[in-house]
């Protein structure tokens, strides 16, 4: 049962409302915002709880998007194009972005060995995130790569193929809302487990004059 007095309860239930309603009015401008807004409250509230493991695995959930906005929002490069220019520019486009998942996708495969390197005397923990978000970064992957060679056969071809087109909005919003929700899970855990260390204990502490 939900408890809405609960400060868990209430961000879960602020983080399902924006994805909800961002996905439905369809609007990937600010759900890229408010996304990566939200990632980097995830990793000042996993810094504060002293959980590196959240740390890490949230700025790799940031790199494939901050690498879109940093190269597409900049003007780097143009997601508009004309009919003569749309093959080449939507493979660009395609291949950037499949480039900047494989970014994400290598070093949450190999996280343990990372995180050793960066933090020598810290044991890195799996987490939820480790069985989950390698999945959802090779989906992407794969929709991009599909994406890709679907638009050769679109415009390099002439056939009319829109399927992987018309799936990509939506596999990306799938990808992203579910990376929130574990972020969220792992923070949750991380602010229990700081708070339980602070709680008093009962036990009594031993007296060193009775010690044999």
């Amino acid at each position: 049962m939900i408890n809405l007095k609960s400060p868990d309860s209430i961000l879960l239930l602020g983080v399902s409302a924006c994805v909800l309603l961002f996905t439905f009015l369809h609007l990937p401008i600010f759900f890229l915002r408010f996304y990566v807004v939200f990632i980097f409250c995830i990793i000042i509230c996993s810094l504060k709880f002293k959980d590196r493991d959240t740390t890490f695995i949230s700025f790799i959930a940031l790199i494939p998007v901050l690498l879109e906005m940093m190269i597409f929002d900049t003007g780097l490069i143009s997601l508009k194009s004309s009919d003569e220019e749309r093959l080449f520019q939507n493979t660009v486009i395609f291949g950037i972005q499949f480039l900047s998942n494989l970014a994400a996708l290598i070093p949450m495969v190999l996280r343990v060995e990372f995180q050793t390197k960066i933090w020598p005397f810290y044991e890195p923990k799996l987490t939820i995130a480790d069985n989950v978000f390698p999945y959802t970064l090779l989906l992407s992957s794969i929709v991009i790569f599909c994406s890709l060679i679907e638009n050769y056969l679109r415009n390099g071809l002439g056939y009319d193929i829109k399927f992987f087109y018309s799936i990509y909005d939506i596999v990306g919003y799938f990808v992203l809302s579910t990376n929130a929700t574990i972020l969220t899970y792992l923070t949750i855990n991380s602010y229990k487990d700081e708070r339980f260390k602070k709680l008093p204990s009962l036990k009594k502490p031993k007296n060193r004059n009775n010690e044999a």
